[in-house]
C-alpha cells in the first residue's frame, strides 16, 4: 500500500486463487515473446515459474507461414530459456485467437 495500491484491491487479489500456488490449484500464465507493445513485461520470471511448476503458456507467433522460423530463432536469441518449449514446427495445435 506504501506504493500507491488501493487497499480493498489487494485484499481482493489475497483471497483470489492467483496468489495461492499450491499444488493443483496454480492457475498459470500466458506468455507472448514478441517484442514491442505485446511483450509479456515479466517473461524473464518464467524460469522461476516452471521451476514453481506453475503451468506457463508460450504463445509462439506464426505471422508468416514460410517465414515463422525466423521469428521464433530471434526470440530465442533474445530469451534463450524459451528454447526448450519452442516447437519444432507448425503442426502444432493452435488455439484461434479471438478480439
Amino acid at each position: 500500500m506504501e506504493k500507491g495500491a488501493n487497499s480493498t484491491w489487494i485484499d481482493e487479489l489475497s483471497q483470489s486463487l492467483i496468489p495461492d500456488l499450491s499444488p493443483g490449484l496454480r492457475v498459470g500464465a500466458f506468455i507472448c515473446p514478441l517484442p514491442g507493445d505485446s511483450l509479456t513485461p515479466w517473461i524473464n520470471h518464467v524460469p522461476c515459474m516452471i521451476k514453481a511448476s506453475l503451468p506457463v503458456y508460450i504463445y509462439w507467433p506464426v505471422l508468416d507461414r514460410n517465414n515463422f522460423a525466423l521469428y521464433w530463432a530471434q526470440i530465442i536469441r533474445e530469451f534463450p530459456f524459451l528454447e526448450p518449449y519452442c516447437p519444432y514446427g507448425l503442426n502444432v495445435l493452435e488455439v484461434p485467437l479471438s478480439d
